[in-house]
């Protein structure tokens, strides 16, 4: 008799709180999302494109359709903070975080080595493409020099960035993701 009413209170409580951890995992995210933006706007000298591995790891977590919403608006915070045409690196990101939620959702396990993969690839995809329709297609003088001394560095100090990244967001979703989900992550890397 008394023990499904107990069984019901312990769900209750238990959901609660995931709702809680979901939503303050989010904000913290989203706070993330908001510095690597700071840095990304700050100046005109070169560094890392901290919203691309950002907007990957967060990818690797969640499902396709959160996944997609993140590389829209980090897509469209590094238009803004890039100065690109707004939807530019949206349409760019929305496509690789999709790949990414795709991926680890169906293939790959979170080890740093896929994700330096991913966002070595992704962020060459995105420094190459902006080169290409800011640089070459204006048929610029000495575009080689501009693609050495400003596409190369920032992608490099990108893809180098993407080793803290990923370890913040691990420890975030160590502490914040619901306690299956820990399980099922700790046992794959055991």
């Amino acid at each position: 008799g008394t023990a499904e009413p107990m069984r019901t209170l312990k769900s209750a409580r238990t959901s609660s709180r995931q709702k809680r951890r979901t939503v303050l995992r989010w904000i913290l995210y989203g706070l993330l999302v908001l510095f690597a933006f700071v840095i990304a706007a700050a100046g005109n000298h070169i560094k890392p494109l901290l919203l691309i591995p950002i907007a990957l790891c967060i990818s690797s977590t969640c499902k396709d359709v959160p996944a997609v919403g993140v590389g829209i608006v980090c897509g469209f915070l590094l238009d803004i903070s890039c100065g690109k045409l707004l939807g530019y690196n949206a349409i760019i990101l929305l496509a690789l975080c999709l790949c990414v939620s795709l991926l680890y959702t169906n293939l790959l396990q979170q080890r740093l080595l896929n994700m330096l993969v991913l966002t070595a690839v992704g962020s060459f995809l995105q420094a190459g493409l902006g080169f290409f329709f800011s640089y070459v297609i204006w048929g610029y003088d000495h575009v080689n020099q501009i693609f050495l001394t400003v596409t190369i560095p920032s992608w490099l100090a990108t893809v180098i960035a993407t080793i803290p990244v990923y370890y913040l967001f691990r420890l975030i979703a160590h502490c914040l993701s619901p306690k299956q989900n820990r399980i099922i992550r700790e046992s794959t890397h055991s």
